[in-house]
Formats: C-alpha cells, structure tokens, sequence
C-alpha cells in the first residue's frame, strides 16, 4: 500500500520528536537540558535516546540553522564531560521546525 504524504505532514513531522516512545534512561533528561544550554541559537527540540545493550546514548537535535560536524564532536565531548556517558549526536537542519504549528 503506498502512502501519500503531504508537505505539511512533513513539516509537522520534523518540529518535534515523539518522546513518549522511546527509552531516555537515567539520563536522557539532563543530557536534553546539557543541550539546550550548549546552543546559543535556537532549537527546535531535542531528544536523548539510551541503547540498551550499551547503556550509551543517541543525541538528536532539530535546529532551524546549519551546523558544521565539528559542532557535533564539540557537544559529545561536552556532554561526555559533564555528564560522563558516551554519545553519538545527530544535528539535523529543519527550516521549518521554528514556525509555531498551524
């Protein structure tokens, strides 16, 4: 079955992530608090997801500017800093994610 999905379904998609799905640890919390404090700019959410086979976690920003992947290694070694776990994290451009929703 094919699905047709509109470009405001899409926008609608990319302003938040569902967090109420996904396991976000002992931690999850203050790494998404970490985050927020990192970024002078905007963002437009962010969610911190453990694995658990490892115990490490996923880091997912949506952010209505560009960021370069060294601004990803920054906030890793931040977070491994502060918080002292082992991160991958994922900075993904979403022009629209700062528009309040229609």
């Amino acid at each position: 079955m094919k699905y047709i999905i509109t470009e405001q379904q899409i926008r609608t998609m990319t302003k938040r992530f569902k967090k109420d799905d996904v396991d976000r640890g002992e931690l999850g919390h203050a790494i998404e608090e970490l985050v927020l404090q990192f970024f002078e700019g905007p963002i437009c959410d962010v969610i911190a997801v453990k694995i658990p086979k490892t115990g490490d976690y996923i880091v997912l920003v949506l952010t209505p500017n560009y960021y370069s992947d060294t601004t990803e290694t920054k906030l890793r070694n931040t977070i491994d800093n502060f918080i002292g776990v082992d991160t991958t994290v994922l900075i993904n451009r979403s022009p629209d994610c700062d528009k309040t929703e229609e």
